[in-house]
């Protein structure tokens, strides 16, 4: 598994360069990246800082081009050595463009700062695995307690919880935009003369498309790993 940790991020992997494959690449950088301050110190021309930025600039874009390339197909030929379940997860992470955990600053005021579980939990669920010290048992039904289970047991309270997760999350985000935030907002009133249980959304931003309107959100979460939907590409069942 190193290799796949050796890729970038966008790569699904976790960034954790081998010093003896990227020496050469690097080197060939810094060389074209630094190239008119080498010519201005030598004297064999003026020193110009945009042409300086200019370089750089190129260099980073040649440098990442390449790697790219060489990072895709090691990618391919990793996959071909997975089980079909893995390389699912892999390319959910690829294509869908999740990894941007892992390369955010840990902010304790926006809440990026990952407890020690969290961050394991989190590469056990990117890679497939099984995340540490799990329950035997179901708290809510008694079941064998699995990651499947979690996602998918309507009596333990975990699919509600990790829903108003998300759900505070991106109120919580949008209150900094936007001044008026609302949680549950009544759509429909219940009534008691009738068995209409009335309709409430997740969300009510106010100015999101018009000023001093409010735009209503529902928030859905969907396990594109359940059972019903193993047969379908993770990005076309989000799509629908």
């Amino acid at each position: 598994e190193f290799k796949l940790f050796s890729l970038p991020t966008r790569f699904a992997g976790l960034g954790i360069n081998n010093p003896t494959e990227t020496a050469s690449s690097s080197y060939h950088t810094s060389t074209q990246g630094t190239k008119v301050v080498v010519e201005a110190i030598k004297g064999c021309g003026e020193f110009s800082s945009a042409c300086h930025l200019d370089a750089i600039s190129e260099a980073r874009h040649e440098s990442r081009k390449a790697l790219d390339e060489v990072a895709k197909q090691k990618l391919d030929a990793i996959l071909a050595t997975l089980s079909p379940g893995r390389q699912r997860a892999i390319m959910r992470v690829v294509e869908g463009k999740t990894s941007s955990w892992l390369t955010t600053l840990p902010l304790q005021s926006c809440h990026f700062d990952l407890a020690p579980v969290q961050f394991r939990d989190g590469l056990a669920l990117r890679y497939l695995r099984h995340p540490s010290n799990l329950p035997a048992k179901c708290d809510g039904c008694g079941a064998d307690f699995t990651l499947q289970h979690a996602l998918d047991c309507k009596k333990g309270g975990l699919v509600i919880l990790r829903h108003n997760e998300i759900r505070d999350c991106i109120g919580d985000l949008a209150s900094q935009v936007w001044p008026q935030v609302i949680k549950e907002p009544i759509v429909n009133e219940a009534t008691a003369t009738s068995s209409d249980p009335g309709l409430r959304l997740d969300l009510g931003i106010r100015g999101v498309w018009q000023p001093q309107v409010e735009a209503l959100f529902d928030v859905r979460v969907i396990d594109t790993d359940a059972p019903s939907h193993c047969h379908r590409a993770p990005n076309a069942i989000l799509e629908s």
